[in-house]
């Protein structure tokens, strides 16, 4: 797994943030000026994000580039921009997405090793659970 965490000032439609060093799988972004931050995972269709709160969005961040990532033109507000990207590794990390069910007790199977973290979130009912 590859980890990188910086900064970036606010940029505009079609930026291309490099500096990564990889193509991420997943990447949490916090701006400085807002009250919310996004997430974008490789599973995602291009140009789509989802705020914390769980409401999917276009245009904040649109694809993962092989040095960073492409911003959209709802990033383009002022301020800094935090961010952390993962690049996965199947040996210790996976990110993926699955369709709820609301069933409570659902089983992950071939995901290969014990997580040490989880991070899910959902996009109807605008919950985040970190175990």
């Amino acid at each position: 797994m590859k980890i990188k965490v910086g900064t970036y000032a606010g940029a505009g439609d079609n930026t291309y943030v490099t500096g990564v060093g990889f193509e991420p799988d997943f990447l949490w972004v916090k701006r400085s000026t807002a009250l919310i931050g996004y997430i974008r995972m490789s599973t995602m269709p291009l140009n789509q994000a989802q705020q914390i709160s769980g409401t999917l969005v276009a245009d904040e961040i649109q694809r993962f580039e092989p040095d960073g990532f492409r911003t959209g033109a709802g990033n383009s507000g002022a301020g800094t921009n935090y961010y952390l990207a993962i690049r996965a590794d199947p040996r210790d990390c996976k990110v993926f997405s699955y369709i709820g069910d609301g069933v409570d007790s659902r089983a992950f199977t071939g995901i290969g090793f014990q997580p040490g973290f989880i991070m899910i979130l959902g996009v109807q009912n605008a919950s985040v659970v970190v175990k």
